[in-house]
């Protein structure tokens, strides 16, 4: 039994998986705060391992180890990117310096579909990738995601405040007040991103790239998206999970 963590910026992600696939898993928002949201994790049941995607720092890597060996008495592996694996070939000139929430999201990319997929993992920062049908990592883009978007035009700006309510509830096209404008409008810039970007790989490519949309945003942003899309929110688990040893054909 390994225990998967994926820990972003300001929430993290965790599941179980045996030999029959993923067992359980579950969802916490940290906020920063690496021990409380890690605290949720349950102990049981108890794995032998702990694997690791770790993009939010060295406490959030101190905050693991801990809680690993006090609950579990187990070691985590933490997961870096490679010049390639799985099936992947890792696009950067530096190939290290690629996040291994990316890494992981590749390989899990890689294992569900052959053909060449856009991932859009829409968290704290929206990143997009591209692996080719080849398994050929060809580069991405990284820019704030929704979150970070409307805290840029509230500190930017006098004036402008958000609220819980400020994202329409009748699926009106435009906002009628300020925080929806902003709301529905940063909404429309990823999305529109999302879709500009695979028309584009699109005419570079012959064909359409299948989006696989996840990431804490990616239950808002899914439905938006014009392109062939996949809601895969655990795609960076099941990447870890095959960077841990895990059957592909399982996933």
């Amino acid at each position: 039994m390994k225990l998967l963590i994926d820990i972003g910026n300001t929430s993290c992600r965790w599941a179980w998986w045996d030999e029959t696939g993923f067992v359980a898993g579950g969802f916490a928002r940290h906020g920063g705060r690496f021990e409380r949201g890690l605290a949720q994790v349950p102990e049981v049941p108890v794995p032998d391992a702990v694997w690791v995607a770790n993009v939010a720092g060295e406490r959030a890597a101190e905050a693991v180890t801990q809680r690993a060996r006090a609950a579990w008495d187990v070691a985590p592996t933490f997961v870096t990117a490679a010049p390639r694996g799985h099936g992947v070939v890792n696009g950067y000139r530096e190939p290290t310096r690629l996040g291994a929430d990316r890494w992981a999201a590749l390989v899990g990319a890689r294992a569900l579909r052959a053909g060449p997929v856009c991932i859009a993992d829409c968290g704290t920062a929206l990143t997009i990738d591209l692996l080719d049908e080849g398994g050929q990592h060809r580069g991405g883009l990284i820019l704030p995601g929704l979150a970070l978007m409307r805290r840029a035009v509230e500190r930017g700006t006098r004036g402008v405040r958000l609220d819980a309510e400020a994202v329409p509830q009748d699926g009106a096209l435009l906002g009628r007040s300020t925080g929806e404008g902003v709301a529905v409008g940063t909404l429309y810039a990823a999305v529109a991103l999302i879709d500009r970007v695979i028309a584009d790989l699109a005419v570079e490519l012959g064909a359409a790239p299948l989006c696989l949309i996840t990431g804490g945003d990616g239950p808002t942003l899914a439905p938006l998206i014009g392109a062939a899309c996949r809601h895969e929110p655990q795609l960076t688990l099941q990447g870890l999970a095959v960077l841990a040893g895990a059957d592909p054909e399982r996933l």
